[in-house]
């Protein structure tokens, strides 16, 4: 439980630093400054952005459930195995169609 809180807290910084990155060169590339290195950063960044965004999204999910759990039943341990392989599957399944999607269609990306 202690690592899925650490993983969960270290997500949610570079979720919000990558965001605010992604952000930031936006406006670079819009407003016509710095317009090489930002579109560097934005081709090169949406890769790590979705893993976080999926790991960020899947620990979240796990830790309210499980603490919802744990609220219903304080003498239970949570045991969701079943919920960490669907996680997993999904987060999978997400990752590999960003993949494809950055990969197929590069010129409307």
């Amino acid at each position: 439980m202690k690592f899925l809180n650490n993983l969960h807290a270290v997500t949610e910084f570079l979720f919000f630093l990558l965001g605010g990155l992604l952000l930031f060169a936006f406006v670079l590339l819009r407003n016509n400054f710095f317009v090489f290195e930002a579109e560097i950063f934005l081709r090169l960044a949406d890769i790590p952005f979705a893993m976080i965004c999926i790991l960020f999204a899947s620990t979240s999910i796990r830790l309210s459930l499980t603490y919802d759990f744990i609220r219903k039943n304080p003498d239970k341990e949570p045991n969701m195995p079943m919920l960490d392989i669907s996680l997993i599957v999904i987060g999978l399944v997400l990752f590999t169609l960003v993949l494809f999607v950055n990969f197929a269609f590069k010129d409307l990306v």
